[in-house]
């Protein structure tokens, strides 16, 4: 049964057949009006990410370089010890970077 879905318990005298459900409301997200401050900080958001974006996406793809071509190695013998010393964060988040690289590449071709 999904989460929309109620079991008729109350009126199971009156149904024809045992069980019956009836769906519930959902309540769909709505447009919302923003007070001018709302909105002029909603524009400056959205500004500085369509200008970084690409910034973004190149970090993705020189980390997949130095990773996939083994550059790392004049200085580390892993990937992993060389984004730490090197940049001071974990593996884990330049591969974050490295994957949104990689699913963003086609969204920028397309833009």
């Amino acid at each position: 049964m999904s989460t929309h879905e109620i079991i008729a318990l109350d009126d199971r005298s009156s149904s024809s057949f045992p069980g019956d459900t009836q769906q519930a409301e959902v309540n769909e997200p709505q447009l919302i009006t923003l007070t001018q401050k709302q909105d002029s900080d909603r524009k400056i958001h959205v500004s500085v990410i369509h200008e970084k974006v690409q910034g973004f996406l190149e970090i993705g793809y020189h980390l997949t370089c130095l990773r996939d071509e083994g550059l790392y190695r004049k200085t580390h013998t892993t990937f992993e010890a060389f984004i730490q010393d090197e940049f001071d964060f974990c593996v884990r988040h330049a591969e974050r970077l490295i994957a949104a690289c990689d699913c963003g590449q086609g969204v920028v071709q397309q833009l």
